[in-house]
């Protein structure tokens, strides 16, 4: 199967990277209504800030690679999401509450409430995504991978 990164090359402007590289065990297939993966480490040999693996109609899934002292600019939309630390350890603030979220722990977060998210560790944060969201309302292009993050430092 072809990878996301060497269909998305062009885009990114990165040579192809095994690491990158999709596994024979990932299966994706146009229009397939699943995508079955070893999240955890899709998770964790991720280097891109976002990549997007996989678009359905009301749900995407996105992996996320943060340098330390890298956030993921304050935002507030109208759909939820669910977060999950794989690697590293981050700070959220929801709703103006502040907290650590370490590896092996997620935190879920209703549609609009500011929210953002910072790695505040001396490690690169690994973290993944999955976004629930009405018909019509995509967060991010399907299979977009953002080599650098548009965020600010803490």
């Amino acid at each position: 199967m072809k990878s996301v990164k060497q269909s998305q090359s062009a885009i990114a402007g990165d040579k192809e990277d095994e690491s990158e590289t999709e596994s024979s065990s990932d299966v994706k297939f146009e229009s397939s209504p699943y995508y079955k993966i070893n999240i955890e480490k899709k998770t964790t040999t991720n280097t891109f800030y976002r990549h997007v693996l996989f678009t359905s109609k009301n749900q995407q899934l996105v992996v996320m690679s943060l340098a330390p002292g890298q956030s993921v600019p304050t935002e507030e939309h109208d759909y939820a999401q669910f977060v999950r630390v794989e690697a590293g350890e981050a700070v959220f603030e929801v709703d103006g509450d502040r907290f650590t979220v370490s590896e092996d722990e997620s935190v879920s977060i209703a549609e609009s409430v500011t929210h953002t998210i910072y790695n505040a560790s001396e490690s690169v944060l690994k973290l993944y995504v999955v976004y629930g969201f009405p018909d019509g309302i995509v967060p991010h292009p399907d299979q977009l991978i953002e080599v650098l993050a548009a965020s600010s430092r803490i």
